[in-house]
């Protein structure tokens, strides 16, 4: 008895430990990346960025005003960290494209700026 006890409790731990996921999420890579050196990361508050003009439909508004906040990483590329700027954003887009959490809701390219704005619900 002692023996199939031990065997059981051997089986749960095995299936518990490997139903853990070990994708990284966009929450731990702001984490880990907010102490970086020339990384920027932060939180906007998002009536300074969005406003709803009288002109939008209601679910323009109600839409915008369901936006809690807005989350905000960058790392300016420069010569000195061409290969850091590469690393980063190999692991950004290993979360957006592996993870269907994330949407696409726009890209730009502005003044030498790759823009890309994501949503999750």
């Amino acid at each position: 008895m002692k023996k199939l006890t031990t065997i059981l409790s051997l089986l749960f731990v095995l299936v518990f430990a490997s139903s853990c996921k070990n994708d990284k999420s966009l929450q731990s890579y702001l984490v880990d990346t907010s102490g970086k050196e020339d990384f920027y990361t932060g939180d906007l508050p998002v009536s300074s960025l969005l406003t709803a003009n009288s002109d939008v439909s209601d679910d323009v508004k109600e839409t915008m005003k369901s936006i809690k906040k807005i989350n905000v990483a960058f790392l300016p590329k420069t010569a000195d960290n061409s290969v850091a700027y590469e690393t980063e954003k190999g692991k950004l887009k290993k979360i957006f494209t592996n993870n269907d959490t994330y949407k696409n809701l726009m890209s730009m390219k502005t003044k030498g700026m790759n823009v890309k704005v994501y949503y999750s619900r």
